[in-house]
């Protein structure tokens, strides 16, 4: 352990807790490779997985809809046990980690109603704004409340992100001292829904004129949250 958050991680793990980690101890381990190393490390053991294939990421692609609906019905060891080889690769590649993530988020929307069947084909979330960021973001405005909305331009740059096929921008913007607003502007535009995730709440709202959609009425709060989720981004 490197640090004293990989040391809380430890004490937790420690203490054989069925239920699930405070949700600063999640956001150090999805960015800690020496926790997440300790942690395959562990599961692969308790679970008795066998030795991975090495399996190209095309080879496991179709099978991740399935293996999310099994943990869905059955549990993450079942899923694992069932699809050994892409539970392995989840682990090591990145990039299919990050669809396996934007798959579940389109099957909670799916199954909220906020998304028609069949389930819309899907890449890698444009957006993945961590905890500590957003905390980092948001906490001065908390603190200033009022003084801070009525000096703050009508609306700011969040973040920015360069797609094989342009562009992405998220901006922020107060709608009072307490509520906030979250505006997505696709380059070049496009038709699609957005779906916005931050942790079990999921906002959908269509593209407006195929590059602009907004998400109103936010708690400053809810963005700020130090135990909160990361904010999840993607256009389907």
């Amino acid at each position: 352990m490197t640090s004293e958050s990989c040391a809380a991680v430890g004490q937790w793990l420690m203490q054989h807790d069925e239920h699930l980690p405070p949700a600063p101890l999640v956001s150090h381990v999805e960015q800690c490779h020496v926790c997440q190393t300790a942690l395959l490390a562990l599961v692969s053991g308790k679970l008795a997985m066998p030795l991975p294939q090495n399996l190209l990421c095309d080879a496991v692609a179709g099978d991740l809809p399935a293996m999310l609906e099994l943990e869905r019905s059955d549990g993450a060891a079942a899923a694992a046990r069932a699809y050994p080889d892409l539970w392995w690769h989840l682990w090591t590649c990145p990039s299919c980690a990050e669809i396996y993530h934007a798959t579940a988020l389109l099957l909670t929307a799916t199954d909220e109603g906020l998304l028609p069947f069949p389930l819309p084909q899907v890449d890698q979330p444009l957006l993945r704004l961590t905890r500590p960021f957003l905390t980092a973001v948001f906490a001065p405005q908390l603190a200033a409340g009022a003084t801070w909305q009525s000096s703050a331009p009508s609306r700011q740059l969040l973040a920015e992100e360069e797609l094989p096929d342009g562009r992405i921008s998220l901006y922020v913007g107060a709608e009072d001292a307490h509520h906030w607003y979250l505006e997505l502007h696709m380059h070049p535009p496009r038709s699609g829904t957005l779906l916005l995730a931050l942790g079990e709440e999921i906002y959908s709202v269509p593209l407006l004129q195929q590059y602009t959609a907004q998400i109103s009425a936010l708690p400053l709060t809810f963005l700020y949250n130090r135990d909160g989720a990361e904010l999840v981004v993607c256009v389907v």
